[in-house]
């Protein structure tokens, strides 16, 4: 049987001068997919509520959850929702003033001020697949060292991704 999130912890062994603790666990984070740390150290976490039912309508009721540890002892003890109409989360990385998130069939960004959105999201590129999703999903977005955002797209997912309007002979194929 698994073991309880609080106790796995405690039976984990650290390198001398290390300890381990919970940050975070269910019930407090639900179904987390993908996580990122902000420049303060907090944890910005994807919670994909509509797994394994993906969504073809742009609609959801996906998470995105920040989780902060203000008084430095390795819990979290502030829960602040950024999001809760996420469709089909599935990676998340943070930068250039916003939120970049994987919402098959989409690439979306939403600009961030005082830890809400400070605009729509965008759509900045699309054509991922949501038809072979099962386990096959555009995740694991990370900036590259020349400062590209780079992901994942599952080994069985086809996709023909562009910018928005982009005609299928000028997209590119995974």
């Amino acid at each position: 049987r698994p073991v309880p999130a609080a106790d796995a912890a405690k039976l984990m062994t650290a390198p001398k001068g290390f300890n381990v603790t919970l940050f975070a666990g269910e019930p407090d984070v639900v179904q987390p997919i993908a996580f990122s740390f902000d420049t303060r150290g907090r944890m910005w976490v994807v919670e994909c509520l509509s797994y394994p039912k993906w969504r073809h309508d742009g609609k959801g009721n996906d998470r995105v959850v920040i989780l902060e540890d203000t008084d430095g002892d390795g819990v979290h003890d502030k829960k602040t929702v950024f999001l809760d109409n996420g469709s089909n989360l599935s990676g998340i990385e943070l930068g250039f003033g916003g939120v970049w998130l994987c919402s098959s069939p989409n690439l979306i960004f939403i600009p961030v001020r005082d830890d809400r959105p400070a605009g729509p999201p965008e759509v900045v590129l699309d054509g991922w697949n949501v038809k072979d999703t099962k386990h096959n999903v555009f995740n694991s977005l990370a900036w590259g060292p020349d400062g590209w955002l780079y992901g994942c797209n599952g080994i069985q997912a086809k996709a023909a991704v562009g910018r928005p309007g982009t005609p299928p002979k000028d997209r590119t194929y995974m």
